[in-house]
């Protein structure tokens, strides 16, 4: 433990004495916040009959602008109203030039849409920016080709900005959803000469961890093809970002919700205890996803987070539970470390379908190892029905369900079936005596059955425990509502840092009707109009980064993934943000400052320093 507490100390001396590496702006934006914050929400449709309860909740979190769509066949009557109750509340709008007809869409009849956007853009000459379609290139992808939706999209583009303009009002390109580097629609766009016809770029960006290396993927290669056709001048506004809270069909959340909880507690460990977590920036190798550990938080929220070094020198009695991996990979230099960790006693926790199947080299692609030797010295045998001395054998690789066990009263885990339907199994071959397999979940038919999900507890010459689960990887995009709240938060500021004149959170209220449907909970307000933790961040954000304050700085600690911005506020405060993409890190606080966290909660500590993870804190000067 010498090398950990080593890393501790260093830790805590970070600010002090590391190098941070500015991060430079990548688009044209002003030095000061003006109108930065928006929202979407549907007031001109679907949240029509309750628009002024929307807008209300806008305004009273900072928001300056809210973002609709204008739909064609609509009346004007709806239009009317949503501006009589935006200009009562004082409260800015972005439309969204909408292209759908009962008849066809824009480009198949661009005169009649030409004569309709000039009706609208004359109707409310208080909208200034004009938003030319919503994602084209994602819902007309059926329509035509690549090139045709692009020579499509073009042509109606240049009649909206003829028309815009001709009003004295901007155009801002259409809300394109990148992927990395960029989505290529934006290049074959303007290479048909489409940047010239607008006066902002528009993005939308959805994340589900790692979002400050993808969003500066993602500007970096969109700033580089606008510059590559003159317009890198031009600015950017980003009006989608959020993320889902959908949770009732993750079954990955009730293993870590649930299942490993209930299994630390049968083993007798405390809800206090630390839990160690692999994060290796050498290996890019992390022993959980930031998904995955809120979940696990709840029930066990102390963890450490270590290197795989590490882990040759972890105490069960002081780390009695390790989290090595969050897939089917472990880096086979470190196996003997791992088994001698479970001899000594300590629990580790296999998440995902077969367990130490690939290693890794550092940064390395993945190869498949001898899993078998390694698991047989942890007393666990991994039934393949394709693989090993289960190859052209009897074990089933089809099953119609999975069956829950009595063995943990209370844990409502419901097994998922993978869509595939190739089962891993678990079974008691290679426990010694004293040992016990102590199954969640079982799976099989009339010839097999054995366990897909359960606790292994060693009691022979090895004295540790092994919680597993063979569900393969889980790709859902949903968070828990913490995680959404600290992701709004990051993407928020770290977009500003970045150059992005405007942020549009997505989307305001939840619509909660279908509890497992993604799209119904993306909203940072309950249906029934109660905040989210991310309704408070999105306050939080606004109070400590208002209008006119300077635009952030940013910084990145290389070494430990710490990011760090400043700025002034309107009333002279300086202000500097703190958080880290994974992990545990230490700053120094200023005589006589004020901390303050993602939530807005006093947590100003009496000692000189103070920890931060992957949630942002604030230290007022």
């Amino acid at each position: 433990m010498k090398k950990i507490l080593l890393a501790s100390l260093l830790s805590l001396a970070i600010d002090a004495t590391a190098q941070w590496k500015a991060i430079e702006r990548i688009f044209t934006a002003p030095d000061t916040l003006h109108e930065a914050y928006g929202v979407c929400s549907h007031i001109t449709n679907i949240e029509y009959e309750k628009r002024d309860e929307n807008i209300r909740m806008a305004k009273a979190m900072g928001a300056s602008y809210i973002r609709s769509d204008m739909w064609w066949w609509q009346k004007m009557s709806a239009f009317d109203n949503v501006a009589a109750s935006l200009k009562a509340a004082d409260m800015k709008f972005l439309p969204i030039l909408d292209h759908f007809t009962k008849n066809g869409n824009a480009w198949r009849d661009i005169d009649r849409y030409a004569a309709y956007v000039d009706t609208l853009v004359a109707r409310y000459p208080q909208y200034e920016f004009w938003e030319a379609i919503n994602e084209f290139e994602l819902v007309h992808r059926k329509e035509g080709s690549f090139q045709e939706l692009a020579k499509y999209y073009t042509a109606v583009l240049k009649r909206i900005s003829e028309t815009v303009h001709k009003y004295g009002k901007k155009v801002l390109y259409d809300g394109i959803a990148l992927h990395p580097p960029y989505n290529p629609f934006v290049k074959t766009t303007a290479e048909m000469g489409a940047l010239e016809y607008v006066d902002v770029m528009n993005i939308h960006c959805y994340f589900n961890s790692n979002c400050e290396n993808v969003l500066m993927h993602e500007l970096n290669g969109l700033h580089k093809v606008m510059k590559d056709y003159g317009a890198a001048d031009k600015p950017l506004w980003l009006t989608e970002t959020g993320s889902s809270t959908e949770q009732t069909k993750q079954s990955k959340v009730q293993f870590y919700g649930e299942v490993v909880p209930a299994a630390l507690k049968r083993l007798g460990i405390k809800t206090s205890a630390k839990i160690a977590v692999v994060h290796d920036k050498t290996y890019g190798f992390d022993g959980a996803t930031e998904r995955q550990l809120e979940f696990l938080r709840r029930v066990y929220p102390n963890f450490e987070y270590i290197a795989l070094d590490d882990i040759a020198f972890l105490n069960p009695k002081e780390h009695p539970a390790l989290l090595p991996t969050n897939c089917e990979t472990f880096p086979r230099a470190f196996h003997d470390a791992l088994v001698e960790y479970v001899r000594q006693g300590g629990t580790v926790v296999f998440p995902v379908g077969s367990p130490l199947y690939y290693t890794q080299e550092p940064k390395g692609k993945l190869i498949q190892t001898n899993y078998n030797e390694v698991l047989h010295r942890l007393h666990m045998k991994l039934e393949l029905w394709w693989h090993g001395d289960f190859a052209n054998s009897k074990l089933p690789r089809h099953v119609s369900k999975v069956v829950r066990t009595n063995n943990f009263p209370g844990i409502q885990y419901n097994r998922a079936i993978p869509a595939d339907s190739v089962m891993r199994y678990i079974s008691s071959a290679y426990l010694q005596p004293g040992d016990s397999l102590i199954s969640v979940c079982n799976a099989g038919d009339a010839n097999h059955k054995a366990s897909v999900c359960g606790l292994i507890r060693l009691n022979s010459n090895m004295k540790g425990n092994i919680i597993f689960d063979t569900e393969t990887p889980d790709n859902s995009s949903t968070n828990t509502e913490e995680m959404q709240a600290k992701r709004l938060q990051r993407v928020t500021l770290m977009a500003y840092a970045l150059g992005v004149s405007k942020v549009f959170t997505y989307n305001l209220r939840a619509f909660e009707n279908k509890p497992d449907y993604n799209e119904d909970h993306f909203g940072i307000l309950h249906k029934d109009f109660s905040p989210k933790p991310a309704y408070v961040a999105y306050q939080t954000l606004n109070h400590f980064l208002p209008d006119g304050s300077t635009r952030p700085t940013l910084s990145r600690n290389e070494l430990f993934g710490a990011y760090r911005a400043t700025w002034t506020t309107p009333d002279g405060h300086s202000v500097t943000a703190y958080w880290i993409e994974r992990g545990q890190d230490s700053v120094r606080i200023p005589r006589r400052a004020k901390v303050y966290d993602y939530l807005g909660n006093d947590i100003t500590p009496k000692k000189k320093f103070i920890h931060y993870e992957n949630s942002i804190i604030y230290i007022l000067d």
